[in-house]
């Protein structure tokens, strides 16, 4: 079995760009539909390095989709409008019990605040860190299965501040420790991030300038 070093270094001589299959993704959406690419999810396997061009491009996605790295490589998978429907038990499996990171997108979000369902699969899976793209940035969020904070508290909270639009919601979600940070594309650690995710640097090298 290849080891993760060699195993990352292959992964950048196979597979697609990131940039490359969020823009096709995307030309496809406008072209014959959403449902035309949320009624068959698919795989993509995707080649390194990723760059903050790349994630930004997956902002403007209609639809989500779900980014991560595990034992079968850097894999995009295409999801439905308003969630992710693996339908293969394997895939779920693989994404909460093996992935290095985990990186979905909110679509229409200007700054993307995580949702109940993000902070329970954040707290079950093993990943190092979870990231979510909105339209203006990235945020950053890992809550860990021993934390005393309590999902169901941020409920009304998270309700105002939604209603308030822009960041409100991502920023109070900061405040009360149920999200690390809101990274804007112009941020220099959008960079930071693609060097984790490219496998130059570990997630605790960096870790505190996140915040």
């Amino acid at each position: 079995m290849e080891g993760p070093e060699r195993s990352r270094e292959s992964m950048r001589d196979r597979g697609t760009e990131l940039g490359d299959v969020a823009r096709e993704l995307f030309e496809e959406s406008q072209t014959q539909g959403p449902k035309h690419i949320t009624g068959a999810p698919r795989e993509y396997r995707i080649r390194l390095p990723i760059t903050p061009k790349a994630l930004e491009d997956v902002s403007i996605l209609p639809f989500e989709i779900f980014l991560s790295e595990h034992d079968a490589g850097t894999t995009l998978v295409t999801g439905v409008r308003r969630g992710l429907t693996p339908e293969d038990r394997h895939t779920d499996d693989r994404l909460r019990k093996e992935a290095r990171y985990t990186l979905h997108n909110h679509p229409h979000e200007v700054a993307a605040s995580p949702s109940d369902g993000d902070l329970w699969v954040s707290r079950s899976s093993k990943s190092d860190v979870d990231f979510i793209v909105g339209l203006e940035g990235i945020t950053v969020h890992k809550l860990s299965y021993d934390s005393d904070l309590r999902i169901s508290n941020r409920n009304m909270s998270k309700a105002v501040a939604s209603w308030r639009g822009g960041d409100h919601a991502v920023t109070n979600d900061v405040a009360r420790g149920y999200a690390d940070a809101w990274i804007p594309w112009e941020d220099s650690r959008i960079q930071e991030i693609c060097d984790y995710m490219n496998g130059e640097v570990e997630w605790s090298d960096i870790k505190e300038r996140m915040h």
